[in-house]
């Protein structure tokens, strides 16, 4: 699911913001494992690429945990199927 919106920066320029709702089934066996390597691993690469985490949190319906986080991204000035990528 990708969300856009508008905001201005501090030189008054358009900036279009992309916001991505990424969920998780999570098993309570390997939580504690799941959070280390998202913390570790996956979050690290994703901020490589340009990726920011807006949000995220845990929420358990019934017998199921869901791992549920909100990304975010500039808008980039070409298109980009898969999001952004640094130039570096």
């Amino acid at each position: 699911m990708h969300f856009a919106r508008q905001t201005r920066t501090p030189s008054k320029k358009m900036k279009i913001m992309i916001h991505q709702l990424r969920i998780y089934e999570i098993f309570e066996t390997n939580k504690q494992a799941f959070h280390a390597r998202f913390r570790d691993h996956a979050a690290r690469i994703m901020k490589t690429y340009g990726f920011q985490i807006a949000a995220m949190w845990e929420a358990r319906s019934g017998e199921k945990t869901q791992f549920i986080y909100l990304l975010e991204w500039s808008q980039p000035s070409w298109p980009m199927p898969n999001g952004p990528r640094s130039s570096a």
